[in-house]
């Protein structure tokens, strides 16, 4: 199933708001195609097709606030409850190895995916890097997972093939969806890499990761 329990609307109408919102709301990355475009035009866009959304945990669930109204708050103040809440959290890391490359696979919760937005936290606290000066390749294909390469040699075309691969799988096969590509971010920038609009894998042309690749000594930023 594309849309999962644990993101859906309450069907009862709007789902009830925590008595502390400081320390319970969070912002959540949610895939657009998986939610009502009525529903779906009240929250702003992270990415293409990528939604950020107010939400809650219900019991084991989480529940998405998409009528900023019915918080009380206005969407600025929801908007810095949810990313201090989201600095908040904890990963748990892994490192995946291909050919040289390195790849953090972080986890540990149903918003690990959302500390996206928090990505400089992220680099801090669960990689201990500060300002990667080639930037970074990033994935969340699910819910429940983020994907990070930190650039720092000739090994970034092995670790983006080693996303591409993970990525696309884990969006197809895990729970709760988010998105299926890879993205550039450098400066808390994000570029997106990869495009399948075509039915097909393609590159994008990044002129920021283009100009890491040169950098870095990489010449062939399509192999």
């Amino acid at each position: 199933m594309a849309v999962h329990f644990d993101q859906l609307p309450s069907p009862g109408g709007p789902p009830p708001v925590p008595d502390d919102l400081e320390k319970e709301l969070y912002l959540r990355l949610v895939r657009a195609a998986t939610i009502d475009p009525e529903m779906g035009k009240h929250v702003p866009e992270f990415a293409p097709d990528v939604l950020m959304v107010p939400a809650t945990y219900v019991g084991r669930g989480v529940a998405m606030h998409f009528d900023i109204d019915s918080l009380g708050v206005s969407w600025e103040e929801a908007s810095r409850m949810g990313l201090a809440n989201l600095r908040n959290l904890r990963d748990e890391v892994e490192t995946m190895h291909f050919d040289g490359a390195e790849v953090a696979v972080l986890t540990g919760g149903m918003f690990t995916a959302s500390r996206a937005l928090v990505f400089n936290t992220v680099l801090r606290e669960s990689l201990h890097v500060e300002n990667p000066p080639f930037g970074c390749l990033v994935a969340m294909p699910a819910r429940d997972v983020l994907l990070v390469h930190v650039l720092r040699d000739q090994t970034m075309l092995k670790a983006l093939y080693l996303l591409i691969t993970t990525a696309t799988n884990m969006f197809s096969t895990r729970p709760g969806s988010v998105s299926p590509h890879v993205y550039y971010v450098t400066n808390e920038d994000w570029h997106q890499v990869t495009d399948y609009s075509t039915g097909e894998l393609h590159l994008r042309a990044v002129s920021q990761l283009e100009d890491a690749a040169q950098r870095l000594g990489v010449t062939d930023t399509a192999a």
